[in-house]
């Protein structure tokens, strides 16, 4: 593009350079402007005119007055003063054509003036503009041309106005709102900023109007085509007060009918542009539009060529800190803007470092997302007045820019900075710029990192070059003579030369390869090809061998000097030598990789161990071969063997010493001091095994530092080839491998062995967790988790709680205080103090069920964790009161045996009594001794009945038990009660279910006499009550328990009395009336029957009793014991029977049939094999562990155990037996 052409000064006006006299007056004649034309002729510059009077310059034949008169007349008769005058100027006097005008809007005058010519105007106007067609003939610069034509029509007293396009544009009806832009605007030749004209939207809306207007003449026009009224108004003022008077536009439109700008011709002196010829506007239109184009792609050209000559030079400008600023200088020569810079971008922080190639000082401009993404295409911006954002408000204001051609550089599609090219007159930079500057920008980019990588380059082949002129590769220099003009040391070592005489490069070869040498030297010559390498034979001159080398040739061509051959010689013995082995190490590495993937195809070790044998049987690399393990009690094994004879085998196996120093001596080779077995290298070093194995090597297989075994192979001494290192390598490197393939078969062997533990010990797992989460549901305690702060209940099984009168759902979340009296809340809350502050706490205290009826209840409280405490209430009320008749028991015990030894002495006396009292009354005696007699034989029946419940009370007869249907024994019973109810008024029922059966298993006379003992009791308390005298026995039966029921309605039992009823020699009748033993008997019967009898007060009138006999269907757990009968003994018995509603019976000896076995520990060696469906407890008197047995179904228990450890492993126990029991079934 053309440069900038500077305009005179006071372009401000552009009537400055109009090519006539023009002077500017006030209104009152003085001077207030003057064109450079006029101060010209005046000889004056307009500061030293302004104010002074038109006549103190210009005159008029004396007439001056008459001059500024008629100008000034202009004002008041409103038309416009226009002669031929006589003017003199200067002591010069001339004929002039003269025009005058005055402005309203300024109140000023402008007077016009020029040299008057007497030739035709046509002819001067066509010589003139053929003067000018001939002119550009030669010229391509359009700043020229126009100035050239300015030149030429001013001495017509023509004026131009010029503007033209960027780039052409078609012409229709939406031309308005197309975009355009300016290449430039000329008026009177000068170029001036389009922006100081007019506004870039006046421009566009002037040139639309002007674009399909015909070639015409306007003279005073009153507008100039289809414009806005304002924008009209405004073009009619500035054409008026420049004092011209008609003007010619002529649409300028390329070839293809595009249109490229408009030029303007006009004068104050309307005759000059009446006078245009219609083909002088022709060729004037003809020569821009042609040199538009030439122009145009002339810019182009020189765009291109200044690209290219800018790329090429900064292709040798080495990227350093000063590299922004060559770019952005290189980029101000090539589009000629007034200001380049180079804005980096920073992603972590979104801003923008602005640098200037003319101020290197950098700015700090922040920028938003929309500003990053405006910045990643090519762009060109021109109103920078609008709303943009902040960096090219900032770029405006510190360069004066009017347009601004953004180019990204990105790489690998990432911003990485802005160049930004700005210029201060926005037609300097077009839209085809924006294309240049894309490319420019690209290759800065990749110069940039070309560059970079070129500097690492040229910092390798620095390096480079000193390594060659110090290696040790023979280099020489030839020149077209084949004359060796210099050859380094390593060449003369290579060459075995020494002397400095003349030698010739071919001499080198021997006669066959001379001519080879010959056709390569003028290839090089021939600029065929201008390097070449090839390999051959050289002779060494010294020890005249043959060396294969490689050789590297390529001419180098100086300036000035002759060409030269640059030779480079490799010695490539060492490389066909490495080549060999590179093939061999190839083969070798495909080896392996075979190996590998054979080694690790499986994760049996067995298969493992065969698979790498197989691969040496497949490569043939010994004759026998063998790998051994070390186990895990690191005991060495053969676990894989080929080709080792038997009897050797059996020997090795025979001699463990053998496979332990082959071992040490794998080892040793490691390490002189590493050995593991210590063994005597003599054990394997005999002839015998020398002998059988020949040559032998070995490597060690080690996991992370620990040798877990070795592998060894061998070869006999003769008819094969020994070991080389190479082969040793091979070994240890399959050693290598082969360990971490053993690694990971014991590894996985180890997983699927862990893993089948994890599932059993899962199963078990869930199915102890099934059984707890069972006990922890049917348990017959209460578990409640209670919170340490509120004490409120969280209740875990709902079944005890139900037992006891309460709604679980009721009672949830209530405080834990509701289970006690009131009167008993103080004491309570001692107890809650010690078990909040203990991790576990026990004690006895007497709570409430719902109905109020107290229980006592053993309390174990144990601290789950800082909120919640676990509360286990058992109720002992049963339990304490077994433990009152184990007491009772036990007096019973002794009174038993003081009973029965009192009953053998006093039954023979009794016999006696009664034997003579029978002989005496068989005889005849008077009345009052028969009747003493038979007193005397009733008494002694009666002592004989009282001896013989003390004995049965005592020693309780074992006899064998048999079916017993209880309902046919009732219906007996009582009907030899009928008289006796008969005469005592009493109603007996007996009340069955016809689908049901009652037969248990026991002695048919002593269930006889429990009932008869009951029944006796239930007529006695009848006796003496006044209402409705009943007995009612009825039964339940389900497939396990008869529940008998005998409810009467007599007197009762005193509540004082209740706690006694079943003990011996307790009795509420009156002296002579009953000793006390029927229900101690009836109690002793049913305890022998493994049932129960329970005494139950009736609301109202009358007793109940309540006995639980099991059917003779109904399991049994037998219990056999090795251990002393110790309280332990009997607490493990009763904790069984708490947590269990079957049976439990104590058999004789081990050798019957049993389901539990309660042993002692001492006792468990000896015990032989225990019957199958056995649970075995053990009882430690040691110990409070519960250590895992290696048989199933064994519990211990021990005496150091706390409570709720006895009855974890007690539920465990029951739930074992529940399961034996469940099987027999």
């Amino acid at each position: 593009m053309n440069p900038i052409i500077q305009p005179a000064r006071n372009t401000h006006r552009n009537s400055y350079n109009a090519p006539w006299y023009a002077i500017h007056l006030d209104n009152q004649g003085h001077i207030t402007f003057a064109s450079f034309l006029a101060e010209t002729l005046l000889q004056q510059p307009t500061a030293a005119l302004l104010g002074q009077p038109l006549s103190a310059y210009i005159t008029t034949n004396d007439l001056s007055h008459a001059l500024l008169d008629s100008i000034m007349a202009t004002r008041e008769n409103e038309t416009n003063f226009e002669t031929t005058w006589e003017l003199t100027c200067n002591e010069m006097t001339d004929c002039y054509d003269l025009f005058a005008r005055y402005i309203s809007d300024s109140d000023s005058f402008v007077f016009m003036f020029t040299p008057h010519k007497n030739e035709p105007k046509s002819l001067q106007i066509n010589t003139t503009v053929q003067q000018f067609v001939n002119d550009t003939l030669t010229e391509s610069r359009i700043d020229n041309v126009l100035t050239l034509l300015q030149t030429q029509l001013a001495r017509t007293n023509i004026g131009v106005f010029c503007l033209l396009l960027q780039q052409p544009i078609n012409i229709n009806p939406s031309i308005t709102a197309s975009s355009m832009d300016f290449t430039g605007l000329w008026i009177f030749g000068k170029r001036i900023p389009t922006d100081i004209f007019a506004s870039l939207k006046e421009l566009i809306a002037f040139l639309s109007s002007q674009s399909t207007n015909s070639i015409t003449m306007q003279q005073d026009p009153a507008n100039f085509g289809e414009l806005p009224p304002e924008l009209n108004d405004l073009l009619v003022k500035r054409f008026m007060s420049t004092g011209l008077r008609a003007y010619v536009t002529i649409p300028l439109q390329s070839n293809n009918s595009q249109l490229i700008g408009i030029i303007g011709l006009f004068s104050p002196f309307k005759e000059w542009i009446e006078a245009i010829p219609q083909s002088t506007l022709s060729s004037i239109h003809i020569v821009i539009t042609q040199l538009y184009a030439r122009n145009h792609l002339q810019a182009q050209i020189t765009r291109l060529q200044r690209l290219n000559h800018e790329i090429s030079t900064i292709t040798n400008i080495a990227v350093n800190h000063e590299f922004i600023s060559h770019m952005c200088m290189a980029a101000q020569r090539i589009f000629d803007a007034t200001h380049v810079l180079f804005a980096r971008y920073q992603p972590d922080t979104n801003n923008f470092i602005i640098t200037d190639a003319n101020n290197p000082q950098n700015e700090v401009i922040l920028c938003d997302t929309y500003t990053s993404a405006l910045f990643q295409t090519p762009q060109r911006f021109t109103n920078l007045q609008s709303p943009l954002p902040e960096i090219f408000t900032q770029i405006s204001a510190h360069t004066n820019a009017t347009v601004i051609i953004s180019a990204p550089l990105q790489r690998n599609n990432m911003l990485v900075g802005v160049l930004l090219i700005t210029h201060i007159q926005h037609e300097f930079l077009t839209q085809q710029d924006v294309t240049y500057a894309a490319q420019f920008a690209e290759f800065v980019t990749s110069h940039y990192r070309q560059q970079q990588l070129s500097n690492a380059l040229n910092e390798s082949e620095r390096r480079y070059r000193f390594l060659i002129n110090e290696s040790s590769n023979p280099i020489f220099v030839v020149d077209i003579n084949d004359v060796v003009i210099h050859m380094n040391h390593a060449a003369r070592r290579l060459m075995g030369v020494d002397s400095m005489d003349v030698l010739l490069f071919k001499s080198f070869f021997s006669s066959v390869l001379q001519s080879e040498w010959q056709e390569k030297r003028q290839l090089l010559e021939s600029d065929t090809q201008h390097k070449l390498t090839w390999q051959s034979e050289i002779t060494n001159q010294l020890k005249m061998q043959q060396i294969p080398v490689e050789i590297e040739a390529q001419i180098i061509k100086h300036e000035r000097n002759t060409p030269e051959i640059l030779i480079s010689i490799r010695d490539i013995g060492q490389q066909r030598e490495s080549e060999r082995r590179q093939t061999l190490r190839e083969q070798e590495l495909a080896m392996f990789q075979h190996i590998t993937s054979i080694v690790n195809s499986s994760l049996d070790l067995n298969v493992l161990l065969e698979r790498t044998l197989d691969i040496f049987d497949e490569i043939q690399f010994g004759h026998m071969l063998g790998i051994i393990l070390i186990n895990e009690h690191n005991v060495p094994f053969i676990a894989a063997h080929r080709h080792v004879p038997a009897d050797l085998i059996t020997q090795i196996i025979n001699s463990p010493n053998i496979i332990r120093g082959a071992i040490d001596m794998v080892l040793s080779n490691y390490d002189s001091q590493m050995s593991i077995y210590n063994t005597s290298q003599e054990s394997i070093m005999t002839s015998h095994l020398i002998q059988n194995f020949g040559n032998m090597i070995g490597a060690a297989l080690s996991d992370n530092g620990k040798h877990i075994g070795i592998i060894l192979t061998s070869r006999p001494f003769h008819g094969t080839t020994p070991f080389t290192p190479r082969d040793i390598q091979i070994l240890h490197t399959v050693a290598n491998q082969l360990s971490r393939a053993i690694t990971n078969a014991r590894l996985h062997q180890s997983l699927q062995v862990a893993a089948e533990r994890y599932i059993n010990l899962y199963e078990d797992t869930e199915e102890i967790r099934s059984h707890l989460s069972s006990i922890i549901e049917n348990s017959p305690d209460i578990l409640i988790l209670c919170n340490r702060t509120t004490l409120t209940m969280n209740i875990l099984n709902k079944r005890p709680i139900i037992m006891l009168g309460y709604d679980p759902m009721q009672i949830q979340n209530l405080d834990i205080t509701i289970l006690c009296h009131a009167d008993n809340q103080e004491q309570f809350a001692l107890h809650i103090e010690r078990f909040k502050a203990q991790p576990s706490y026990s004690f006895e205290f007497s709570l409430l069920r719902s109905d109020k009826q107290p229980f006592i209840g053993l309390i174990s409280t144990s601290i789950v964790n800082k909120h919640d405490i676990l509360v286990v209430i058992k109720d002992i009320t049963p339990m304490r009161q077994l433990e009152n008749r184990i007491k009772q028991r036990e007096k019973l015990v002794s009174l038993g045996q003081m009973i029965a030894g009192v009953a053998h002495e006093l039954n023979n006396p009794i016999a006696v009594i009664r034997g003579i009292t029978q002989l005496q009354l068989m005889q005849s005696h008077d009345e009052q001794l028969l009747k003493d007699l038979q007193t005397i034989d009733h008494t002694s029946q009666r002592a004989g009945r009282i001896l013989k419940q003390l004995r049965s009370l005592a020693q309780p007869q074992i006899s064998q038990h048999i079916a017993v249907d209880i309902i046919q024994l009732v219906h007996h019973i009582t009907s030899q009660y009928q008289m006796v109810f008969a005469e005592a008024e009493i109603t007996c029922t007996v009340h069955t279910h016809p689908n049901e059966t009652y037969i248990i298993s026991g002695q048919d006379a002593q269930i006889e006499q429990v009932f008869v003992n009951l029944i006796d009791n239930a007529i006695h308390a009848m006796r003496g009550v006044n209402h409705a005298r009943e007995l009612n026995i009825s039964f339940i039966a389900t497939a396990k328990i008869i529940t008998i029921f005998v409810d009467d309605t007599g007197s009762g039992i005193d509540k004082s009395a209740r706690d006694y009823i079943f003990d011996p020699f307790y009795t509420t009748r009156k002296i002579g009336e009953g000793l006390g033993l029927g229900l101690a008997i009836v109690h002793t019967i049913i305890q022998q029957h493994n049932g129960t009898i329970m005494y139950q007060h009736r609301q109202g009138v009358g007793t109940r009793f309540i006995i639980e006999l099991p059917t003779i269907h109904a399991p049994r757990i037998r219990v056999a014991q090795q251990t002393i009968a110790t309280e332990f003994y009997y607490t493990i018995c009763s904790k069984i029977r708490e947590l269990t509603t079957t049976p439990l019976i104590e058999v004789e000896s081990i050798v019957d049939q049993h389901d539990l076995l309660i042993i002692d520990e001492q006792l468990l060696a000896s015990l032989q094999d225990s019957p199958t469906n056995t649970v075995i407890c053990v009882i430690s008197r040691t110990t409070a562990t519960m250590p895992l047995h290696n048989q199933q179904g064994i519990i211990r228990a021990s005496v150091q155990m706390n409570e709720l450890q006895l009855k974890q492993q007690m539920q465990v126990l029951v739930s074992l037996l529940n399961q034996v029991t469940t099987n027999k079934e």
